[in-house]
């Protein structure tokens, strides 16, 4: 599939071969107008494809410090008339999903369930921002804070839509667009979160992802929801193993304690279902008296 008109575009200056890896999964599905990577000078990275421009800037400290990138340095960066914005927990999945009807929107991006006001349109982390958008941020009405996607769909939707005509999608579109929150059922053109990435990766590249992502990676909040889908299908191996990354990097709080007592009580629960060792296993037989009677 061409894309022509949109650039896909990724700011990660922390996790560069994280990063990386969406791009690339999102450039084997579609062949967009241009691809951008903000990354860090010593990013390490090699083998990066030709269509590719690599923009070496210097460290985004903080998701707060990403939130200001966005709103007021990614113009520059966006030729086409918009732009596809990914992370690494965050790129295409269903090319087939696509439809030429966002690009008659400013702003897509997966629809937060915890609101009803009707602005739920929608989360960053994998959306779609038109140039009219971008230029529009500059306005002086607009306070910049974190997070930059409530920011602009939330705190100042209104002044986008009365004062630049910024027009937001409606939800049948951003749920076709893009899943965060409802586990990627049915399917989207996109998605965002950890939680999605068992989903969206082969078993092999999965692995390789939890063999290669830095402990940093599992202190985020969004560790926590990983650990607790993986908990609610049973994965007690995975939950383990994200929960001992995450204790490398972060004291243990309430919150935690209560994830490792989930495990144990799964684990338990697990050795109470198996049957006992050396126990001969006997199946039921079909009653055949019952079955000739019924002839």
């Amino acid at each position: 599939m061409h894309l022509p008109d949109v650039t896909l575009i990724c700011v990660d200056t922390a996790n560069p071969d994280l990063a990386m890896r969406a791009i690339r999964h999102s450039m084997q599905l579609v062949e967009f107008g241009a691809v951008v990577f903000v990354t860090r000078p010593q990013h390490g990275l090699s083998d990066i494809p030709a269509s590719l421009t690599l923009i070496t800037d210097q460290p985004v400290r903080s998701s707060a410090e990403y939130s200001i990138f966005m709103l007021q340095r990614l113009r520059p960066f966006v030729q086409t008339s918009h732009c596809l914005v990914v992370q690494w927990d965050g790129f295409v999945l269903d090319p087939a999903m696509w439809s030429d009807a966002f690009l008659q929107f400013d702003y897509i991006g997966s629809v937060w369930p915890y609101y009803s006001d009707g602005h739920r349109v929608g989360n960053g982390g994998f959306s779609l921002r038109s140039r009219r958008l971008l230029e529009a941020l500059a306005d002086p009405g607009i306070r910049h804070y974190h997070p930059e996607d409530r920011c602009i769909a939330r705190t100042h939707r209104e002044l986008l839509e009365q004062r630049h005509g910024i027009r937001f999608a409606d939800e049948a579109s951003a749920h076709r667009f893009a899943n965060e929150s409802m586990f990627m059922l049915p399917s989207s053109f996109g998605f965002h979160g950890m939680i999605n990435l068992q989903r969206a990766f082969s078993p092999q590249e999965f692995e390789d992802f939890m063999a290669h992502a830095p402990n940093s990676l599992f202190a985020a909040h969004a560790t926590r929801v990983f650990i607790k889908d993986a908990l609610r299908q049973g994965q007690t191996a995975l939950a383990a193993r994200a929960l001992r990354r995450r204790r490398a990097v972060r004291k243990i709080d309430l919150g935690d304690v209560r994830l490792w007592l989930r495990l144990y009580r799964s684990r338990l629960l697990d050795l109470f279902r198996r049957p006992p060792s050396g126990v001969p296993q006997f199946k039921p037989t079909p009653n055949v008296h019952s079955r000739s009677r019924g002839r």
